[in-house]
């Protein structure tokens, strides 16, 4: 059964990339804190690299999903092919 991904929602789609982007950053930033080198530098760096991570994410998601829903409209958007569980 073929589907079409029409279109994204950009807000939707942003939030939940920046999420995941300062999960990701956040936990490197946890581990990096607790077995690398103890300086204030890698603390400071680690509590300020994920929210500036996820405001990069949550841009460059946005600019992606418009961009995508731009040339869906055009294009008719990535076709996917889905089976139905028995």
């Amino acid at each position: 059964m073929k589907h079409r991904v029409q279109r994204f929602s950009i807000h939707q789609t942003s939030k939940t990339s920046a999420m995941v982007y300062g999960l990701l950053v956040g936990t490197v930033g946890i581990v990096w804190t607790l077995l690398g080198p103890k300086d204030n530098t890698s603390v400071l760096l680690y509590t300020v690299l994920p929210p500036f991570y996820m405001l990069v994410a949550y841009i460059g998601t946005a600019m992606g999903c418009g961009i995508y829903n731009l040339v869906a409209r055009l294009g008719g958007g990535i076709e996917v092919i889905l089976e139905e569980e028995k």
